[in-house]
Formats: structure tokens, C-alpha cells, sequence
């Protein structure tokens, strides 16, 4: 009772122990993708607006005005 309960509940059931390492290597593969490409995007983001309020600061002979609301940051 308690083995059908977990393989409903999980995200992927094995029969055999011989298909683990094929399931690891690719479910690990496509988390290490997933994760990298979240690195990227939120490092390019952070660059972007940085350059953004010092664009804009300059603009503004540093008055310490904000062009971003502080929850976008």
C-alpha cells in the first residue's frame, strides 16, 4: 500500500535499478540547463538596469531621482 502511494505521488517511478543512472544523468542534465539559463537571464537583467540608472542619472545631473520602482530591482 505504502509503494503505490509514493509512486502516485512522485515524479517518476523506476521498475529496475538498472534505469537510475539513465534517469539521473538526464533529469540531471535538464535541471543544470534550466538553472544556467536562470544564472544568464538574471545577471544580463541586473547589468541592464544598473546601466539604465546610471544612464539616467547622468541625464539628471545626479538629482537622486530613481527611474525604477525599488520591486523591479
Amino acid at each position: 500500500m505504502e509503494g503505490t502511494q509514493a509512486v502516485r505521488s512522485a515524479d517518476f517511478s523506476i521498475g529496475q535499478f538498472r534505469f537510475l543512472e539513465k534517469l539521473l544523468l538526464s533529469y540531471g542534465r535538464v535541471g543544470y540547463s534550466k538553472i544556467s539559463r536562470f544564472i544568464c537571464y538574471y545577471f544580463y537583467k541586473n547589468v541592464i538596469l544598473v546601466f539604465t540608472d546610471i544612464f539616467f542619472a547622468f541625464n539628471n545631473g545626479f538629482s537622486g531621482q530613481i527611474y525604477f520602482p525599488d520591486y523591479l530591482s
